[in-house]
């Protein structure tokens, strides 16, 4: 989500719900990008990082053009990579929940991954609902589940080291992977903004 940036207020809780929120908002920090995302991860408001270990998140993705949200490990001394995704959705493609993990170097990094369309779980789309997704990362490898069905086994290509969970939304580049809320008219769909995450 580099063309967004994490403001405090745009993470709240709502009726007992973690509400992140994605918009068009200027801000001093960063002038230069034009959205406001919100996001929470361990190591910031707990101070907590772990190698191994369980992790599970129940959520509702937002949707829209240049929309994104994810839930995803890493590293807590904030090398990148490792970063391992275990789900992420683009908002203009509601029905694909990618699964990610990220490693080799900066200046050469890897992925590798697997796309689970929401039919093959008899699904409409991933942003209808909430689900519960979880991640188990053991010497052995990453289990990845969804709704607690295994639906990714991964050997891990980093090192073990401590790593913390993070959960937000944002936008992408224009032209990049997630896209911009900018060209979601000129790509057939309705701007997109304000959008959350559950």
């Amino acid at each position: 989500s580099s063309n967004s940036y994490f403001m405090k207020d745009h993470a709240n809780v709502s009726n007992g719900q973690l509400v992140l929120t994605v918009d068009e908002a200027a801000n001093e920090a960063s002038p230069s990008r034009a959205y406001t995302g919100g996001g929470v991860n361990t190591a910031a408001w707990a101070n907590h990082g772990q190698v191994y270990g369980k992790w599970e998140v129940e959520a509702q993705f937002p949707t829209g053009f240049g929309v994104t949200g994810y839930i995803g490990l890493f590293s807590t001394d904030k090398v990148w990579p490792p970063e391992v995704d275990f789900a992420e959705m683009i908002g203009r493609e509601p029905t694909k929940l990618y699964l990610t993990q990220h490693y080799g170097t900066s200046e050469a990094t890897e992925k590798s991954g697997s796309v689970i369309d929401s039919s093959t779980l008899d699904l409409s789309a991933w942003a209808d609902t909430f689900h519960i997704y979880s991640i188990e990362w053991t010497p052995e490898g990453l289990k990845y589940f969804v709704d607690g069905a295994l639906v990714l086994n991964q050997t891990a290509h980093f090192d073990p080291s401590e790593m913390d969970v993070a959960v937000g939304t944002g936008t992408g580049d224009c032209g990049s992977f997630v896209d911009c809320p900018e060209n979601a008219e000129t790509n057939g769909f309705r701007h997109p903004l304000p959008a959350t995450m559950l």
